[in-house]
C-alpha cells in the first residue's frame, strides 16, 4: 500500500483533489465497498458523499465516506458481531456528548447530598460546579484523557508536580463516571475513547488486521492536518507499509506520551 501526501494553504483545493481521485477510482469501475474516504466529521463526510453522487455515473449501494469516529465505531461494530469483543454482550453503542453530560451531572449532583466518592473540589471552582459549562469541560478533560491515552495515575502524578488540584479532582471523578457507566451500559464508548479503543482491537486481532487492509483498494483521507494522537495511530496501523512494526510501536508510543 503506498500513500500520497498532498499538502496545500487552505483553500487550495486539496478536498477537491481527494474527491477527484474518488470519482476517478469510481467511474473507472472502482467498487464503492472498497473505496474508503475518511474526514474529520459527521458533516464533511456527508459532504464529500453527496459530491461524489453529483459527479460520479453510477449508484452506491454502499457509501464509502466515513468520519474518523464513525470507521472506528463500524469496525468495533463489526468485531462484536464477529465475537470478538470479551465482555461485551451487547451491540455497542456510542454515547453522544449530551448523554455524558447528563451522567456527568448526576455524579456531581450525588455528591452535593452526600453521595458517591465525595470529590474535593478547590474552593474557587464550588461556584461553577452545578453549570452546564462546567459539566463540559470536565468531559473535555476526560476526552483529553482517552486521546491521549492518560490513566487516571498519571493525572494525580501530574497534578501532585504542577500543583493542579482540580486535576487531582478530575481524576477521582473520572474513576467514579467510569465504574457507573460500565454499570449503566459496559457496552457503551464514549466517542473520544472509541479510536483508542479501536487501535487496541488491531493490536489484539492481527488477522482481523490483515483482512481489513485487504477490504479496500484506494483509502483516502482528507484534513490530516487535524487528526488527533489516537486517530494517527489508527490510520497509520491500518495504511502502514509494515503493519506489524505499526503494531509493534504502537503500545511503545502510547506509553511514551503518557510519561511525557
Amino acid at each position: 500500500m503506498t500513500a500520497t501526501l498532498i499538502l496545500g494553504a487552505p483553500g487550495t483545493g486539496k478536498t477537491e483533489r481527494m474527491i477527484t481521485a474518488a470519482v476517478d477510482f469510481l467511474n473507472a469501475g472502482g467498487d464503492p465497498a472498497r473505496l474508503l474516504v475518511l474526514t474529520p466529521t459527521r458533516a464533511g463526510a456527508t459532504r464529500v458523499r453527496d459530491e461524489l453522487a453529483r459527479r460520479i455515473d453510477r449508484s452506491m449501494s454502499t457509501a464509502p465516506t466515513r468520519a474518523w469516529a464513525a470507521y472506528a465505531f463500524d469496525l468495533l461494530r463489526r468485531a462484536h458481531v464477529s465475537g470478538l469483543l470479551p465482555g461485551v454482550e451487547f451491540a455497542p453503542k456510542l454515547l453522544s456528548g449530551p448523554e455524558q453530560d447528563v451522567m456527568i451531572g448526576e455524579i456531581l449532583g450525588g455528591h452535593r447530598e452526600g453521595a458517591g466518592a465525595g470529590v474535593r473540589w478547590p474552593a474557587d471552582l464550588q461556584e461553577a460546579l452545578g453549570t452546564r459549562g462546567f459539566r463540559h469541560e470536565i468531559r473535555d478533560f476526560f476526552d483529553r484523557m482517552a486521546e491521549y491515552d492518560v490513566s487516571v495515575e498519571r493525572v494525580q502524578e501530574l497534578a501532585e508536580q504542577l500543583n493542579r488540584p482540580a486535576w487531582q479532582a478530575v481524576a477521582a471523578l473520572h474513576t467514579e463516571y467510569r465504574q457507573i457507566r460500565r454499570l449503566r451500559a459496559p457496552h457503551a464508548y464514549d466517542p473520544a475513547a472509541l479510536i483508542h479503543e479501536a487501535c487496541n482491537f488491531l493490536f489484539a486481532n492481527p488477522d482481523w488486521l490483515s483482512a481489513e487492509r485487504e477490504r479496500f483498494d484506494l483509502i483516502l483521507i482528507d484534513d490530516v492536518q487535524e487528526l488527533s494522537p489516537a486517530t494517527y495511530r489508527l490510520l497509520n496501523i491500518l495504511c502502514a507499509q509494515n503493519p506489524q512494526a505499526a503494531l509493534s510501536s504502537y503500545r511503545g508510543q502510547a506509553r511514551e506520551e503518557v510519561a511525557a
